[in-house]
């Protein structure tokens, strides 16, 4: 897997030693209510299971995930998921410890990722699908250029509720 590199951040594989730090910044109960099929509270065997989990999928290419960076310091992470090579497409994902929110940081490192899936691995279409609810989320997504698709009502059930979830796309321009 490929390191991405940007003015502040190293975009990097994520290896067992960052477990813990995962685990603390998924136990956050605020990131928890936000990201599908994680387990809340977040443990460290949580944590290693993930990247272990994450790794499998990155050699058989099915999936990327990029630990962020910054100063030494994992705060947190993006990733390609459900790629589809017949078809260009994936989805993009993210999350960003609290204390590192509203700094430019996940622009930083979404940004780059989205030039690697376009200019590397031959991706037209981005996907991303967002809670209702999720403000600074889908107002990322807008600020990097995704269009609002659509709106899936009742799509996900998440630790005892039901979401609407909004649907974006970021198409490559030939």
């Amino acid at each position: 897997m490929k390191e991405l590199r940007t003015e502040r951040l190293l975009l990097r594989e994520l290896v067992e030693s960052d477990a813990p730090v995962i685990a603390k910044y998924m136990d956050d109960p605020e990131i928890a209510s936000f990201v599908a099929n994680v387990p809340y509270p977040y443990s460290l065997d949580d944590a290693k299971n993930f990247i272990r989990k994450v790794q499998e999928k990155a050699e058989k290419h099915e999936a990327y995930e990029w630990g962020i960076e910054l100063e030494g310091e994992i705060i947190g992470a993006v990733n390609i998921h459900e790629i589809s090579v017949k078809h260009r497409r994936a989805m993009i994902g993210y999350l960003l410890s609290k204390e590192h929110h509203r700094k430019g940081i996940m622009s930083e490192a979404v940004r780059a990722v989205i030039e690697h899936a376009f200019s590397e691995l031959n991706i037209e279409r981005l996907g991303a699908e967002v809670y209702v609810g999720n403000d600074p989320s889908f107002l990322l997504l807008e600020k990097l250029g995704f269009q609002k698709e659509g709106l899936l009502r009742r799509h996900t059930h998440h630790r005892g509720m039901v979401h609407d979830v909004y649907v974006y796309s970021l198409l490559r321009v030939p």
